[in-house]
């Protein structure tokens, strides 16, 4: 046998009518070996009457000898208490009993479970001798509450349950071995038969020979705890004499880890996990202080605690763990937990082990609802064919969310194993299209048919009809009648496709049309919309208008009608380098030679509709109604040409930059288009918008006033002065499209900034930039300023030390992050 292996010994005492039992048992033994062995270097050895070694002497003191030497006590009765097995009258099982049961009391070993197996009604109404033993033992066990007992029905159950009081078990002895000669035998030193102050070579070689384990290192920080209470230095008003912060940390794992699991479960507060994260080189922690600190930070949800660092070098991978929590932890919203961080990972739960179920089954049976509806969701996004047999027998579940969730499940497995089926089927069969099953119709659309798309298309389901109005669109085979049909359905996306889909056909489509089908009356609750419900009633006309000549373009630009900026962002996508001349020359005198002309032409321009005087007053009068359509005409001719960058259309963006009066819609161009193409004088024209009230503003002041200096790493630093959200994100995405590692040293002091958006930015940047080794060094550098932010310490430890799925995770997490701060979705930022 190895010597590092560490033995926790298991004695078995039952009478002969509980075999199968026994032999479950060693079944259970034997799997948890297998995976303990590997990961703890701890075992099991069951001890019994079949594995005592033959002797002289009475048989059951050659037991006895055995049973000295156990550290757990499981007895079993079922109708038997057993035969006479010494001179005093007692059984065999009684003897073990209480020979165990006296040694506990004295030493606290071994610890004592009692299992009892349920009798039969027709039995109990006559028990026999026998039976009679048994049921007064079990009375006494019941009034006297002195030790663990369990009750079953089946071999199966037993099995199931004392496998579980055994993991657990596992992760506990760690803490239920104090005396030395216990430490020694689970160090795998010999132990030494020399009294204390021996000074033999064996005794001093085992000295040199052990090393400090978290058992004794814990052992001397309570040992030094109890000799300063004793002493009055400890705890005592005005005389007390505290501990070192690392010891006084390891008493806090201590206790809170053991109160976690004896107790109620908690988990550390961010202010105590952070005071540990400071000590974290001091401590050497139990598996159970291990799992302790996993459970906290695993629960995290403000991003403010640490604990990876522990885990970086544990034996236990999370193969282990994570499997460990869905199934065994006591606690239900630990397993709901475990289970949807491992469908976030995509970790496989339906891997068979040497339990009877894979971890996902065992979940799906939970006595939780909240569990088994986690399992459901987990085999909704990962589920496979062979899994619907488990899912299904949930369809009639006593609780209704679980069975409504067993159907939404099945039915998404079934989705993906075959998209045109499954979706014909339902709508066939008028099964409900909730928002889960029509959103997940969406990632499988380019898998339906035509004929399904079709049925789709007439059902009732919003999403749905959404989803095969845009699939037809995209291929291409929306028939002119179906188009038609579409633009008056009830779904405002549904009414785009067919827009869209007639003005393909090459149908003809009046804008106004357009515009009242698709733009919500005032005061109406569009803007609220689901996402795949909101439409672009601009874009859909600019494409209308798209298919028209140049002239015919123009010619409705200087209608200086509600369709004249479309008209001109329509000549941009078809006829922009033919043009841009034409529209800087109408820049020139801000479209007023243009203006003038089609009033001339039409007096009527311009002019409001015959409405009453209060509306009138409401919506203006018909001259600031034409400039406010000729302002919407100069901001989309400056749109038109900041994304030419031409040379020559920068004292253009110059004149109307310093004319926009506080307008972003006019700046937002002018900054672009300077981006492009000004020159580095132009920065004192910029810098002004530095610290621009708009959002959009400060963001593309800050990428031209970049753009334009010659040195950036110089710019980088002006801009990191006065640092913002919107400089920070516009500086972070530069330096990484541009990867320019040396700007590093700008934005590390942001870690400490009071913004914890600008923090988390940083440490992005950080985690995309610089190697495991740098961030490491950071880290550690960062721990010792004065004043620090736990997210930044958070952030940086998960980058270093969280398992390479979860880091993954994380990654995909901060990614998005990012990107929901972008300033506007209107202009491309990673130029």
């Amino acid at each position: 046998m190895d010597h590092n292996i560490k033995l926790c010994r298991v004695f078995i005492a039952s009478p002969s009518d509980v075999g199968e039992e026994r032999k479950a048992l060693k079944e259970v033994v034997e799997r948890i070996n297998s995976i303990y062995s590997k990961e703890t270097d701890w075992r099991i050895e069951l001890l019994g009457w079949e594995d005592t070694m033959p002797g002289c002497g009475r048989p059951q003191a050659l037991i006895n000898a055995d049973l000295d030497k156990a550290d757990l006590f499981i007895g079993c009765l079922w109708k038997r208490w057993g035969s006479i097995a010494g001179e005093d009258g007692k059984s065999g099982f009684e003897e073990e009993f209480t020979r165990a049961l006296a040694r506990s009391a004295g030493s606290g070993l071994p610890t004592m479970w009692q299992f009892f197996k349920k009798v039969d009604r027709l039995t109990l109404s006559d028990p026999g001798q026998q039976l009679q033993r048994v049921l007064a033992f079990r009375e006494q066990q019941v009034q006297e509450k002195r030790l663990l007992f369990k009750e079953f029905t089946e071999t199966s159950e037993w099995k199931e349950i004392v496998s579980d009081l055994l993991e657990r078990h596992m992760l506990k002895l760690v803490i239920s071995r104090p005396t030395q000669a216990k430490e020694a035998q689970g160090t795998g030193i010999p132990q030494s038969n020399s009294p204390s102050g021996d000074s033999s070579e064996e005794s001093k070689n085992t000295q040199k020979v052990r090393s400090p384990t978290a058992f004794t290192a814990l052992a001397t920080v309570l040992k030094q705890a109890e000799q300063r209470v004793h002493g009055k230095k400890l705890a005592v008003l005005d005389r007390s004499e505290a501990l070192p912060p690392h010891d006084t940390i390891r008493l806090l794992l201590f206790s809170a880890a053991n109160y976690d699991w004896n107790a109620q479960h908690i988990q550390l507060g961010t202010h105590e996990i952070n005071s540990a994260y400071l000590q974290r080189q001091n401590l050497d922690l139990t598996v159970l202080e291990h799992l302790f600190l996993l459970r906290t930070v695993l629960f995290d949800d403000s991003l403010s605690k640490p604990g990876w660092f522990w885990l970086k070098e544990w034996k236990l991978n999370i193969s282990t763990w994570l499997p460990w929590f869905v199934v065994h932890d006591s606690e239900g919203a630990m397993r709901v937990r475990a289970i949807d961080l491992a469908t976030r990972i995509a970790f496989p739960l339906y891997k068979r082990t040497k339990r009877l179920d894979p971890p996902i089954y065992v979940a799906l049976k939970d006595q939780q609802a909240s569990v088994r509806s986690a399992a459901l969701v987990h085999l909704a996004k990962h589920g496979r064919a062979v899994d619907l047999e488990a899912v299904e027998r949930l369809l009639t579940d006593d609780d209704n969310d679980v069975r409504s969730q067993a159907e939404r499940t099945a039915r998404l497995v079934r989705l993906r194993i075959d998209p045109d089926g499954e979706t014909r089927r339902s709508i066939e069969q008028r099964d409900p299209f909730d928002d889960g099953i029509a959103d997940a119709t969406i990632l499988i659309a380019h898998g339906l048919s035509q004929t399904t798309l079709e049925m789709a298309l007439a059902h009732t389901n919003e999403v749905l009809k959404t989803v095969a109005a845009r699939e037809l669109l995209k291929r291409g085979k929306v028939l002119s009648h179906v188009a038609t049909q579409m633009c008056t359905s009830e779904v405002l996306a549904v009414r785009e496709c067919g827009f869209l889909a007639r003005i393909r056909n090459h149908e003809n489509v009046d804008p106004l049309q357009i515009r009242s089908s698709l733009c919500e009356p005032f005061m109406s609750f569009a803007f609220n919309a689901a996402w795949w419900n909101r439409v672009d009633a601009d874009s859909v006309i600019i494409t209308l208008l798209s298919s028209l000549s140049l002239e015919e373009l123009f010619s409705r630009v200087y209608s200086f009608n509600d369709d004249s900026p479309l008209a001109l962002k329509a000549l941009g996508k078809q006829h922009l380098t033919e043009c841009a001349t034409r529209i800087r020359g109408d820049l020139e005198d801000d479209f007023s030679a243009r203006m003038n002309s089609a009033k001339a032409y039409n007096p009527e321009i311009g002019r409001l509709p015959d409405l009453s005087p209060l509306i009138s007053r409401l919506l203006g009068n018909p001259v600031s109604n034409l400039e406010t359509t000729r302002k919407s005409i100069r901001i989309a001719a400056l749109e038109l040409l900041a994304g030419r960058r031409d040379p020559c259309d920068r004292d253009c963006f110059l004149r109307y930059l310093t004319t926009a009066a506080g307008d972003p819609n006019q700046i937002a161009p002018c900054l672009l288009g300077l981006a492009h193409v000004g020159a580095p004088k132009d920065r004192e024209s910029v810098a002004p918008f530095l610290s621009d009230s708009n959002v959009l503003v400060e963001a593309l002041a800050t990428r031209a006033y970049l753009a334009l200096s010659p040195n950036k790493v110089v710019s980088v630093k002006d801009l990191l002065n006065k640092p913002s959200e919107n400089k920070v994100w516009v500086l972070v995405r530069y330096a990484l499209k541009h990867s320019k590692p040396e700007l590093w040293p700008m934005f590390a002091p942001l870690l400490g900034h009071e913004s914890e958006r600008i923090r988390r930015l940083t440490c992005y940047y950080a985690d995309c930039t610089l190697s495991r080794q740098a961030i490491t060094a950071l880290l550690r550098d960062y721990l010792k300023r004065s004043q620090y932010f736990y997210n930044v310490v958070a952030l940086l430890d998960r980058s270093i030390y969280s398992p390479p799925s979860f880091r993954e995770m994380y990654s995909k997490e901060e990614t998005e992050f990012v990107e929901a701060l972008k300033p506007g979705s209107k202009w491309e930022w990673d130029e």
